[in-house]
């Protein structure tokens, strides 16, 4: 069987927060929100303006709720290390790694957005033909 992430994890959910508004703080972010609930957790927080939002995957019944909350937070902290990182290091940035999180208008995240349009084009007018390395072609 598998091992989850962090699952035996003893790290406590406050200092994976504390890690995580540090991490975003250090990438300019502003205005950050953690927010708990009872299926999901979420991170809010702005970058130049631009809304942004990180949700954790719906949880099953666990065990142990306390564990499987400090278990999402420190996968909460690892992938937001990792971004932050990158753009530190020059080989990202805000934009591109944060780019599914941003908030559009209607409160859906652009992830959620363009997988709706992905689908929609798909049924329409099919998959690719083939590799397309360069792009679209030209008519």
């Amino acid at each position: 069987m598998t091992r989850r992430y962090a699952e035996d994890t003893k790290v406590p959910v406050a200092r994976s927060q504390e890690h995580v508004k540090a991490d975003l703080r250090r990438v300019g972010a502003d205005h950050i929100a953690l927010m708990e609930g009872s299926d999901q957790h979420l991170v809010v927080f702005k970058v130049s303006e631009i809304l942004y939002r990180i949700a954790s995957a719906p949880t099953t019944k666990a065990k142990n709720p306390e564990q499987e909350t400090r278990r999402q937070w420190r996968a909460i902290a690892l992938l937001v290390k990792a971004k932050t990182v990158s753009i530190i290091e020059g080989i990202s940035s805000v934009e591109r790694e944060f780019l599914a999180d941003v908030v559009m208008p209607d409160g859906s995240t652009l992830a959620d957005h363009s997988t709706r349009l992905i689908k929609q084009s798909y049924q329409e007018g099919g998959a690719p033909k083939m590799l397309m390395l360069g792009g679209p072609s030209s008519p």
